[in-house]
């Protein structure tokens, strides 16, 4: 364990070990509460949704669907009051409507939910009880796995970087100062692909550093991986990347343990997706699917119908209203330490060329114009209705990382600490400003809409 920070002490004298327990406790306790009593807008006058927006709603169905009824289609489930959803697709040899998302994640949890029904004797189900069904499945969804990363994250830091105010800093933003935490509230798909990344690299890590691994771990890390790539599929380059890495590291784990397992993970999302969509092409492929009679995508509103260049793009992506920069303004320590771990032959370098090139490619797929762009019925549209650019949310673990390397550069003194501490400050309000509802406006987005500067 280095001892960088504040120099070494004895653990039983140190105060930070208390610190830390105490910054989890606090992010656990804050995201069970939220969950409970998250809830959407009304509908019929004075009933909430149990859902927060179009895009968990898609979900649910097909948990719904499948967990209930052993299909896939949602036909007469999007005709319940509160049910309705923009984000399906129409079939037209089965002549059936289906959920736009990919399947192998509603899928594992509909076995859940059955499990769920079973517990209860029927009792919490979606037509009995769906607040408490749906609070339960983003619980085991999102808070479970946030609850493991930020005690593997503390273990990662203590080791990497000893006890003191840098471990301190880095794990509250983690626990409390990142989008993550403010999507832990709702069914998505960013959280557990951000999550499962960093599970997946937490695997390997000590094989990087020169310790051996057994092959179970070696196994597990490929499992999370290849499902960090179904539940986001831009993580396919974290998986590619992370495979070319293992090439030079240990071929047997390679080949013995981590291709398999993002094999078997491939297997069932594509068997998944055929069960949905007939072929092995995912829902998104099928842009003609989105056409149909009061499709929303026939004549999107708002956000959805915004058409800026891509140098307007790019500056809301970092400095403007869904600014990585301008909402989490604590992540300019990643930057820099990038420039530092750069300056440092291996392990790191290595890890932070990953990282860049990973970031690069991921906004440069949603900027690109042409069919590279065209990953989504729209494009350009900051993910939608959302508190922050949603699709880059799987990275932050990674740029997580290197928040210590920055840290440590820019010093601690009072002036660079109390620097740091505005940033978190800032990005903190940003996370916690999103908790209403995470599908929503960015407050600097609801500023310059409210203002009359932009019209979405």
């Amino acid at each position: 364990m280095h001892s960088e920070q504040h120099g070494t002490v004895h653990p039983n004298s140190s105060p930070w070990p208390l610190l830390y327990r105490t910054i989890v406790a606090l992010a656990i306790g804050i995201t069970v509460g939220l969950t409970v009593r998250a809830a959407g807008n009304y509908f019929q006058g004075t009933q909430p949704r149990p859902t927060l927006s179009p895009n968990d709603r898609s979900r649910f169905l097909t948990i719904w669907a499948f967990g209930d009824y052993g299909r896939f289609w949602i036909d007469d489930l999007t005709e319940r009051p509160g049910w309705k959803t923009i984000d399906k697709i129409y079939r037209p040899d089965t002549k059936h409507y289906y959920s736009s998302k990919p399947p192998l994640f509603p899928v594992l949890l509909a076995f859940e939910y059955r499990f769920i029904k079973l517990l209860t004797g029927n009792a919490w189900s979606f037509d009995e009880q769906p607040a408490a069904v749906v609070r339960t499945l983003v619980l085991t969804a999102n808070a479970l796995p946030y609850a493991i990363f930020l005690v593997l994250l503390l273990r990662f830091l203590r080791d990497q970087f000893g006890d003191g105010w840098i471990t301190f800093v880095t794990l509250l933003v983690a626990a409390l100062a990142t989008p993550l935490t403010c999507f832990n509230i709702t069914l998505n798909n960013h959280t557990v692909a951000a999550y499962f990344v960093f599970f997946a690299l937490y695997a390997f890590w000590p094989l990087f550093t020169g310790r051996p691994i057994p092959w179970l771990r070696a196994f597990a890390g490929g499992l999370c991986a290849g499902f960090s790539a179904a539940c986001e599929l831009p993580a396919t380059g974290f998986v590619v990347l992370l495979g070319f890495w293992l090439l030079f590291c240990n071929r047997k784990h390679l080949l013995l343990a981590y291709l398999p397992a993002v094999a078997l993970v491939a297997a069932a999302f594509f068997y998944t997706n055929y069960l949905v969509t007939g072929d092995f092409k995912p829902a998104y492929l099928h842009k003609d699917w989105y056409d149909y009679e009061g499709s929303y995508w026939n004549n999107p509103r708002g956000i959805d119908n915004i058409h800026p260049p891509a140098y307007v793009y790019l500056f809301h992506l970092t400095f403007g209203h869904h600014g990585v920069f301008s909402l989490t303004p604590v992540f300019l320590y990643t930057v820099l330490g990038w420039i530092v771990a750069l300056g440092r032959p291996g392990l790191w370098r290595n890890l932070s060329v990953l990282t860049i090139l990973l970031t690069l490619a991921v906004y440069t797929v949603y900027i690109a114009p042409g069919p590279l762009g065209e990953i989504a019925p729209v494009r350009r549209n900051f993910g939608g209705m959302t508190n922050g650019f949603r699709w880059s949310f799987w990275l932050i673990p990674l740029w997580i990382l290197f928040l210590p390397h920055g840290l440590q550069r820019a010093g601690l003194s009072r002036a660079a600490t109390t620097v740091a501490l505005v940033l978190i400050a800032v990005s903190a309000a940003s996370v916690f400003y999103g908790m209403r509802n995470p599908w929503s406006r960015p407050w600097i987005q609801e500023l310059l809409f409210r203002y009359g500067y932009i019209g979405y």
